[in-house]
């Protein structure tokens, strides 16, 4: 018999080499989804050899955290990591957040309510710290989307973001 019940909500977060404040990260992340009231697991997926980190979650799941870790033996790039998630995830709700501090855990139920009205939710940061020449990059991208697919976009940049598994 399992004690732990099987996730509702899963969340990935591909880890690269940018430095992480993991605990502090994880710490976030999991009082945000103490809103939902729902089972969840966490997947963290290092890109790449990241001992540090590794050890750092390790303690968190000897602890009895809801964490998988799955380390890739070199950088495969974000894309490569959040596939990976995808195959560990157990959730019927997927969510994909960055592995540094720019959302906020308090944010995260939501981004997932959304999912009442939509299958996917993609979240927007607000304020961005951008210089000129990333805005006018940013708006030039969304404005050519919008012009040809007829949908408005404000920061598809953001890997903060929730879908229902039948979107995978």
């Amino acid at each position: 018999m399992s004690l732990n019940p099987v996730p509702v909500v899963s969340v990935i977060v591909p880890v690269g080499t940018r430095q992480t404040a993991t605990a502090e990260l994880y710490a976030e992340y999991a009082s945000g989804l103490k809103g939902l009231r729902a089972p969840h697991e966490f997947i963290f997926v290092l890109d790449g050899p990241q001992p540090r980190c590794e050890s750092v979650l390790a303690q968190l799941a000897a602890r009895g955290e809801p964490i998988t870790v799955v380390s890739l033996t070199r950088s495969f790039g974000e894309a490569t990591a959040v596939m990976i998630g995808f195959d560990q995830a157990l959730g019927s709700v997927i969510l994909t957040l960055p592995a540094h501090l720019q959302v906020e855990g308090s944010e995260l139920p939501k981004l997932v309510a959304v999912l009442e009205e939509a299958d996917i939710a993609v979240g927007c940061r607000e304020p961005r710290a951008s210089n000129w020449f990333q805005t006018f990059r940013r708006r030039a991208f969304h404005g050519l989307l919008r012009s040809v697919t007829g949908l408005s976009f404000r920061d598809l940049g953001c890997t903060a973001r929730a879908m229902r598994r039948k979107v995978l």
